[in-house]
C-alpha cells in the first residue's frame, strides 16, 4: 500500500483494516438499491484480495426490526406519532423526515407505533435533557434474517477470519454508522475491534457514500484513525448529497482516493493523495 509502504520505509509504523460498508441486497439491487452499486463489487473483492495490505476485514451490515422507527410503513394512518399530520397521514419514503425525541438511555419518548410498548412516558422528564432527533424514512429494507439484509454472494468474504459488525439493530433509533446510533448513545463493537487489533488506519468502501460510508468514515476520524476513502469503491444516492459529503469529508482530514493507488502503489508515487471532487 503506497501511503503505509511510505511510512514504513521512515520507521513509522501503521496497520490498516478494510471496511466494507452495508453491501447487502436490499442496497445492490432490492427495495433501497444504489444506481450502479454492482459496479463496486469487483473493485472491493481486488482490495480484499491484497492480503499485504490489510491487518483485519470488517463488514458493516444493516440489521433492522421489521417495524423499525425509519421504515414508512411503520408510520401508518392510525398513528399519533409527531410530524405526522391529518392531510399526510402516510408519510411516504425518501421525503418524510419525522421529529423523534429521546431520552438520554436511548428511548423513544412516547410514539405511539406498532411497537408502542416499547414507547417511555417522557412527560416529567427534564426537557432539556431530551434529544431531539431528525428521522428520514426510507422503505422497508434490510430486515433481520431476510434476503435483503444478507451481504451479496458475489463479495469475497471469509466467515471464519473476518469480522461481521451489524448495526441498526435498536428498533427505534436509525444507526448510518458502523460505529454509532444517530444520537450516539451507543455504539456496535467496531470500535473496540479495530483497537484490539491495533489498527492505526481504516479504509471505508461500500454503500451509500452520502450516508453510511460518510457517517462511518467520520466517526473513525473523530476517533482518531487515519482515514481513506476509497472513491471507485463506493456509490452515491444524489449529486448534491455526495458533494455535500466530499467537502465536509476533506475538511475533515478524511483523505479521498483511488483503488489503483492501493492496488499498484509503486506506480502511483506521484499520485495525489486526495481525489478531485466527486
Amino acid at each position: 500500500m503506497l501511503f503505509n509502504l511510505l511510512l514504513n520505509v521512515n520507521g513509522i509504523t501503521t496497520k490498516s483494516a478494510l471496511l466494507v460498508i452495508d453491501v447487502q441486497y436490499d442496497f445492490v439491487n432490492g427495495s433501497l438499491a444504489v444506481k450502479g452499486a454492482d459496479a463496486i463489487i469487483p473493485v472491493i473483492n481486488d482490495l480484499y484480495k491484497q492480503s499485504n495490505v490489510f491487518e483485519l476485514v470488517i463488514f458493516s451490515q444493516d440489521w433492522h426490526c421489521a417495524q423499525h422507527v425509519s421504515f414508512a410503513s411503520s408510520h401508518l394512518a392510525d398513528t399519533t406519532g409527531p410530524a405526522l399530520s391529518a392531510n399526510d397521514p402516510h408519510p411516504p419514503p425518501f421525503t418524510t423526515t419525522l421529529n423523534l425525541t429521546y431520552t438520554q438511555q436511548g428511548e423513544l419518548c412516547g410514539y405511539q407505533e406498532k411497537y408502542s410498548s416499547m414507547g417511555v412516558d417522557c412527560t416529567h422528564e427534564d426537557h432539556t435533557r431530551l434529544i431531539k432527533s431528525h428521522q428520514k424514512l426510507w422503505p422497508d429494507h434490510c430486515i433481520e434474517n431476510s434476503f435483503g439484509a444478507r451481504i451479496v454472494d458475489e463479495i469475497v468474504i471469509n466467515k471464519e477470519r473476518d469480522i461481521i459488525v451489524r448495526k441498526g439493530t435498536n428498533c427505534h433509533i436509525d444507526a448510518y454508522s458502523a460505529f454509532f446510533d444517530n444520537n450516539r448513545l451507543s455504539q456496535t463493537e467496531l470500535h473496540q475491534n479495530l483497537l484490539n487489533a491495533g489498527i492505526t488506519d481504516v479504509y471505508v468502501v461500500g454503500l451509500a457514500f452520502e450516508f453510511c460510508v460518510f457517517y462511518s468514515a467520520m466517526d473513525a476520524r473523530l476517533l482518531n484513525y487515519t482515514v481513506y476513502v476509497i472513491k471507485d469503491a463506493t456509490k452515491g444516492i444524489d449529486e448534491y448529497g455526495i458533494r455535500h459529503a466530499t467537502r465536509k469529508m476533506k475538511k475533515h482530514g478524511i483523505i479521498l482516493i483511488n483503488s489503483s493507488q492501493l492496488l499498484s502503489p509503486w506506480e502511483n508515487l506521484d499520485a495525489p493523495n486526495h481525489t478531485e471532487d466527486l
